[in-house]
């Protein structure tokens, strides 16, 4: 049966129905004309899904891409940030290194010479004193032999067997006194060089009372030990602080003895000078 399709598809006033073309269309996709307009909407409604579905497809598609490119940039800046970060720290730490190297050498070069150069001073010094010291003594000695006439000093501690001796060669003891030209002191320094001449050692004393003070000599000997003489009598003399002087002057060899003096010569002190 056939059917005049033309003729349905015109409305009323003659004009084609926006679907006239359904029967091309419909059977184009195998669809039956008759009855198949729900059909054809659902159809169409797919269709658009389809197409709204492609093009989310290729707006995801794009995200995506842009997404990947944006990773890509911030890969690559990051890598290029760290290159640029290792190769500025390295030369700042060789540039730092090689400064600080610089510095320091110069700091511990000006402090080594400083402190070399003291220890240096201070032990030249010390040494330089030295040296000086030995070189002046030794030139004083050999000037003070030759001065002596090549014979160089050298004094002994006699016995006290020796030292009565002695006294009793010297003749200081016979030199009157005098009290302006020649008292106790006097004596003391006669005796000390006639018994320096002969080698005795000898020591200047000195007896100080309340008033005044007296002078005497002393030998140590080898086998009594320390011996006081007063040199204007050549008698031994056992000085004891707070006694009276003349209380301690042993009798002489004749059996003379000595009286009190007209002044008080407690001992208060004994010096005694080598």
């Amino acid at each position: 049966m056939s059917i005049n399709t033309a003729s349905r598809m015109r409305d009323e006033s003659g004009h084609r129905h926006p679907d006239d073309n359904q029967e091309s269309w419909c059977f184009e996709f195998g669809i039956s004309p008759v009855g198949s307009l729900t059909n054809v909407a659902v159809y169409r409604y797919n269709t658009c899904l389809k197409s709204i579905s492609i093009r989310m497809v290729l707006v995801v598609k794009t995200l995506l891409i842009i997404v990947i490119a944006i990773a890509v940039v911030g890969a690559g800046g990051y890598f290029t940030y760290n290159t640029a970060y290792s190769t500025a720290l390295a030369a700042g730490t060789a540039a730092g290194q090689e400064k600080g190297y610089t510095s320091g050498y110069t700091a511990g070069k000006q402090e080594g010479y400083d402190g070399g150069y003291s220890t240096g001073f201070t032990k030249g010094k010390d040494e330089g004193r030295t040296a000086g010291k030995q070189e002046g003594y030794d030139t004083g000695y050999k000037a003070g032999v030759a001065t002596a006439g090549g014979n160089p000093l050298k004094l002994h501690n006699p016995t006290l067997a020796e030292v009565k001796d002695f006294l009793k060669q010297d003749t200081t003891d016979l030199v009157p006194y005098n009290a302006l030209t020649f008292v106790c002191t006097h004596y003391a320094r006669n005796v000390i060089n006639n018994a320096v001449a002969k080698g005795i050692r000898t020591a200047y004393v000195e007896i100080r009372h309340p008033a005044i003070s007296h002078s005497i000599v002393a030998f140590e000997t080898v086998d009594q030990g320390i011996k006081y003489f007063d040199p204007q009598y050549d008698n031994e003399v056992r000085p004891e602080l707070g006694k009276k002087y003349w209380q301690c002057m042993l009798p002489k060899d004749d059996g003379t003895t000595f009286s009190a003096p007209d002044y008080d010569d407690t001992i208060n002190d004994v010096l005694i000078i080598w």
